[in-house]
Order: C-alpha cells, then sequence, then structure tokens
C-alpha cells in the first residue's frame, strides 16, 4: 500500500504490485488469467499520484528522487521445464563454475 505520512498521503492497495506478482504467479502455475480490470486500476491509481504531485511540489519533488534511484527488473519468463530437468541444468551450471574457477 503507497503511503507517504510526511505528506499524508495514502493511496490505497497497490496494483501494479499485484499485477507483478500476479504474472509470476501465472507463468509458474500455467494459469490464463485477464489483467484489463488490473491495468484500469493501475491508470486510476497513477492519475491520482500525478494530480497529487501536481498539486504538492514537495511530494513531487520527492517522488522525482525516488524514480532516479528506481531500477526495474523485469521478470523474464520461466524456462517451462520440469523440476529434475531444472536442477540438471543447476547441478551443470555450478559444475561448469567450479571447473573454470579451479583452471
Amino acid at each position: 500500500m503507497p503511503c507517504y505520512p510526511e505528506f499524508n498521503v495514502l493511496l490505497g492497495d497497490s496494483p501494479k504490485s499485484l499485477k507483478a506478482i500476479l504474472v509470476r504467479l501465472k507463468d509458474l502455475l500455467h494459469f490464463d488469467m485477464n489483467f484489463d480490470e488490473l491495468d484500469n486500476m493501475i491508470k486510476e491509481m497513477e492519475g491520482k499520484l500525478n494530480s497529487i504531485r501536481q498539486q504538492n511540489p514537495n511530494f513531487n519533488t520527492f517522488i522525482e528522487e525516488l524514480e532516479k534511484k528506481y531500477i526495474e527488473m523485469p521478470y523474464q519468463e520461466s524456462l517451462n521445464i520440469s523440476p529434475s530437468d531444472a536442477v540438471r541444468l543447476a547441478e551443470e551450471f555450478l559444475k561448469k563454475n567450479k571447473d573454470q574457477g579451479e583452471a
């Protein structure tokens, strides 16, 4: 829940965070889900945030500083492999890196 008490700003639940979690679950559990409603909620929240930023220059400066420090970590879809294949690949990766370290 985005909350900025020093500016008396409480934005409610974060649909953007919820969507990020659901996208990962969708990929891992292979179920179908439509994100249109969440996308609309995200647009609505961003509209509220932008309105508050326009009304409060100090809050806007604060958010700009946060945005400068933000590093986006895009989600990479899973490899869609079996658990045993994942273990095999991990073992191969670890062995390869161990062998390179000894060389």
